[in-house]
């Protein structure tokens, strides 16, 4: 279920996808594209990206329960379930100044929240993601960057399933805050508080940052970090 995110075209606006279910779906279970005000709340899928087969690779595309695309502002993710994704479980490419709350993921084969900001038109900035559980990640929990984000309450568990010592940080860490991502944007002035971040190697590897963002530049306190 997707709406459109084509660049010349206007925004969606006002929508609202709730208590749908997907099951054994090649590509996104959901996208919001080129939006503004859209309410995605307590949908369900389970074999996300599955069969793999049918998954276009050769495109390098990457199945995610809920993905995001254009310039995307003032939506709510909330209180959505997913199982088995061989992907993402939210991707945020061009979501700004919105809202990721109560969602729950297990069995990623990817990352768990994903930031990006491939559209020109907006700046990662000011998302509140709390409260959402993520169980079981092939890599990382949450991938920040930009400015004014808090992250909180998060159950980040059991990440980085698959035990890749030799792979970059970005990849090894529970929380990672980068300096960009298609385009510059350095993580900055955001809150990372009361989170629990556990998995193979999350006793070292709990926050991680890109070589140039400075300790200083977040506030980083009361994270519970373990090794299950």
């Amino acid at each position: 279920m997707w709406t459109h995110s084509l660049y010349t075209s206007p925004r969606n606006s006002r929508g609202w996808f709730a208590r749908n279910r997907f099951e054994e779906i090649g590509r996104d279970a959901l996208q919001v594209g080129h939006a503004t005000d859209i309410r995605v709340e307590e949908n369900s899928g389970r074999r996300i990206g599955f069969p793999r087969e049918v998954v276009d690779i050769e495109n390098f595309a990457v199945p995610v329960g809920i993905d995001t695309a254009g310039n995307v502002e003032r939506c709510s993710y909330a209180g959505n379930r997913f199982n088995q994704v061989n992907g993402k479980c939210i991707d945020l490419d061009g979501f700004h100044d919105g809202d990721v709350r109560g969602n729950v993921c297990r069995d990623l084969g990817n990352f768990g929240i994903v930031m990006n900001n491939s559209n020109p038109d907006m700046q990662s900035r000011n998302i509140r993601i709390a409260d959402n559980l993520i169980d079981g990640a092939g890599f990382g929990g949450i991938f920040a960057i930009g400015t004014g984000h808090w992250l909180a309450r998060n159950r980040l568990l059991n990440l980085n399933t698959y035990h890749a010592p030799t792979e970059p940080d970005i990849l090894r860490s529970g929380i990672y805050l980068g300096d960009g991502a298609d385009r510059p944007a350095p993580a900055r002035g955001n809150i990372i508080e009361r989170n629990e971040i556990t998995g193979f190697e999350m006793d070292t590897r709990c926050i991680g940052r890109a070589p140039d963002i400075q300790p200083s530049w977040n506030t980083v306190r009361e994270n519970v970090c373990r090794v299950p």
